[in-house]
């Protein structure tokens, strides 16, 4: 029974959700439509593309089958021709063949004739040069045997001048430039087995160009000279024989130093300086000592012991007796004094005589002088009185 409605009663109103249910369902549908045509579309493309592919795939098939039935003509012409050429090429292999043959004969025995001369050229040319070079070494060995022979001369002069090092070095040059030459390395051998060669304890020790007198301590320890400076020929030097020491304080003067000596135990050194004049004679200088002395120092402190031990002329030289209390020195006086070596005192004077004492020297015991003189005559003193004996 159908639903009455009152009269003049509006019509009843749809809900919002169901409207929204019902666009989005025509919105859908609008869309699948919308697919299915692009669908339908691309589909009819994708047959129209595959109809043309089998189009050309058939032109294709067609192409080959023309390449096919051409390259099959191609191969029976071909056939055709080789059977053609076949029938001629062992005739052209064997002419072929034996012109070949004949053209190697002949070209072999043009090279073995070259090669027959080529070889009796380089003979000739190695006894040529064999030949050359015998003539070169020998010309060479005389040469060398010249030249080492001046050497060895040479090296024998220089050990005749007692020039060992020269005539070391000239030997040991020929055995390095000719190691075969075995006179010059025995001589060589033979010199460095017979002969002593001194080498330098240390470097050299600086002294005076002047120097005319130099003297070692008597435990060989020290070396005193006349010392390069300060100043040259008036100082004393002292130097240790040991590496590396420095040398000890100088002994300073006044005047030219004649002589120095150390003392028998090797503290104390005496030393002769004498004051120079220059003199004019004949259109001739010289140098002559006009006053001197000797002097006895500390050898390790440069403190004067004893001093001056005076002569009126210039003193010559002054040592220690063996005892080292008496000093002795001889001057250009013509006298010779003793002294004592602690004080300085005077202890007697030896007069010798003639023209004068030209050197003196203590006996062993230092209880005698013996003196020398350029008379010719050697005199006996007693060192205590000075008495001659």
């Amino acid at each position: 029974m159908a639903k009455s409605f009152p009269p003049n009663s509006p019509p009843s109103r749809v809900p919002l959700p169901v409207w929204i249910g019902i666009s989005i369902l025509a919105v859908v549908v609008l869309a699948l439509g919308f697919n299915l045509r692009i669908q339908k579309t691309r589909a009819d493309e994708s047959k129209m593309q595959a109809t043309r592919a089998a189009e050309r795939a058939e032109q294709a098939l067609k192409a080959a089958a023309q390449s096919l039935a051409a390259a099959k003509e191609a191969k029976e012409i071909a056939q055709h021709k080789a059977n053609i050429f076949k029938s001629t090429e062992k005739d052209f292999v064997e002419s072929t063949r034996a012109a070949a043959t004949a053209a190697a004969t002949a070209a072999q025995k043009q090279t073995d004739k070259k090669i027959d001369e080529l070889e009796r050229a380089v003979e000739a040319a190695i006894k040529d040069t064999k030949r050359a070079f015998q003539t070169q070494t020998a010309s060479e060995s005389q040469s060398q045997a010249f030249i080492t022979r001046l050497q060895f001369n040479h090296a024998e002069k220089a050990f005749d001048e007692d020039d060992s090092s020269r005539g070391l070095a000239i030997l040991a040059d020929i055995v390095r430039n000719y190691p075969q030459d075995r006179v010059a390395a025995a001589r060589l051998l033979s010199a460095l087995t017979y002969r002593n060669f001194t080498l330098p304890l240390q470097k050299p020790f600086p002294v005076s160009p002047n120097t005319e007198t130099i003297s070692f301590s008597p435990d060989g320890k020290y070396i005193a000279a006349i010392a390069a400076d300060p100043p040259g020929e008036t100082a004393v030097q002292i130097w240790s024989v040991e590496p590396g020491v420095p040398p000890l304080p100088p002994l300073v003067h006044s005047n030219r130093i004649e002589h120095l000596e150390f003392s028998p135990d090797g503290k104390r050194l005496i030393v002769s300086a004498n004051e120079q004049r220059k003199i004019q004679e004949g259109g001739r200088a010289a140098i002559i000592p006009v006053k001197g002395a000797a002097w006895i120092w500390n050898a390790f402190n440069a403190k004067l012991v004893a001093g001056p031990l005076a002569h009126d002329i210039g003193v010559w030289s002054a040592s220690f007796n063996p005892a080292g209390n008496r000093a002795l020195t001889v001057g250009g006086d013509r006298m010779a004094r003793v002294w004592d070596a602690a004080t300085g005192a005077a202890l007697g004077s030896m007069a010798h005589g003639g023209g004068g004492v030209m050197s003196v020297a203590f006996s062993a015991d230092g209880g005698r002088v013996v003196s020398g003189g350029n008379d010719g005559n050697v005199k006996l003193w007693d060192a205590a009185t000075g008495a001659a004996l």
